[in-house]
């Protein structure tokens, strides 16, 4: 356990989490502090089943409140309650190692909320050829609010996004356009 001064936020908060991830782990968990869920023992569960056949990258849970919702008709199945999906949500999340070591820490004069980590981790996965899947049979509790401005996290992230090598950069506009058309 790290503790963090009041001005970590997520970017600060990832680099830390990235810094103590263990090279002999094979599979990174996060979730955000204001994120709960009442099973974990279920989350551990349905994750560690996702990445037993090698092809998932990222797994997620639903998530009830999130800003990357898609229109579940419109997914790809991938496995019992999996779903294929181009753009994750970092509220809780299961990360491969192999996606996870080809990520680009934040450099923190540059970005304090660290806006940009989703889909750069689902253009990650997509370079390597695995799958960004969301789990539909638990749901994992998210507030809508925010204790920072979005305008400022979204001018961060354009910048973020600017400044990837450009094979990841191609990918993110991939995905994004991808996330884009199937938003509900």
């Amino acid at each position: 356990w790290r503790h963090l001064d009041e001005q970590a936020f997520f970017s600060a908060q990832w680099n830390t989490a990235l810094e103590l991830f263990r090279a002999d782990s094979d599979i990174f968990f996060h979730i955000q502090a204001d994120a709960w869920t009442a099973d974990f023992k279920q989350l551990f569960h349905l994750a560690s089943t996702a990445f037993t056949d090698g092809r998932v990258g990222v797994y997620e849970p639903s998530v009830d409140y999130s800003s990357m919702r898609y229109d579940t008709s419109r997914l790809k199945p991938a496995g019992e309650g999996l779903f294929e999906f181009p753009v994750t949500d970092c509220t809780c999340w299961f990360i491969g190692r192999e996606i996870l070591k080809d990520f680009q820490p934040f450099d923190l004069k540059a970005s304090t909320y660290g806006w940009g980590v989703c889909p750069v981790m689902s253009a990650l996965c997509k370079i390597h050829g695995r799958l960004c899947v969301r789990d539909y049979r638990l749901t994992v509790s998210h507030p809508q609010s925010r204790g920072y401005s979005t305008d400022e996290a979204k001018r961060e992230k354009k910048l973020y996004l600017r400044q990837l090598r450009p094979d990841v950069r191609k990918a993110v506009e991939t995905v994004m356009k991808q996330s884009r058309a199937l938003r509900p």
